[in-house]
């Protein structure tokens, strides 16, 4: 049951700085959600109107609560450490989804190449725009 509670509270938070983003870039969306058996995606295709959306994987929070989150072994030095945990963790999966959004939309996604160095770029901007630091608790307040 706890893990429950956090992984919705995870959840919450996942959305609200989602949407924050999404309305700091000015880009259209459909709003994210959280769905319990699927994998955490980016979408933009015809039968989303080319518009965006973010799909989060219930499982991937229930991971962070328990196990943490580690990113792609190509792309994890962006981090600047080996893993995270709890809202830490859910903050990184928010901002590397994030990403692909910014990078679908500046039209930088290649077939075979979406962790590519225009990706990481965007990753590391929105580590300086959006630090846990300061971002991590913000959200949670409600």
């Amino acid at each position: 049951m706890k893990v429950q509670l956090g992984s919705q509270t995870y959840a919450g938070y996942a959305k609200d700085l989602t949407e924050w983003l999404y309305d700091q870039y000015g880009i259209e969306n459909h709003h994210p959600t959280v769905m319990r058996h699927c994998l955490v995606s980016h979408q933009r295709g015809r039968n989303k109107g080319d518009v965006h959306q973010i799909v989060y994987a219930w499982q991937d929070f229930v991971r962070c609560a328990i196990k943490g989150y580690d990113d792609y072994k190509s792309i994890m030095w962006v981090w600047g450490s080996e893993g995270a945990w709890g809202l830490e963790a859910i903050h990184r999966i928010v901002l590397h989804e994030f990403a692909h959004v910014i990078q679908a939309e500046d039209g930088k996604v290649f077939c075979g190449s979406v962790h590519n160095e225009y990706f990481v770029e965007k990753v590391q901007e929105l580590l300086v725009i959006v630090p846990f630091e300061e971002f991590g608790l913000k959200f949670m307040a409600g």
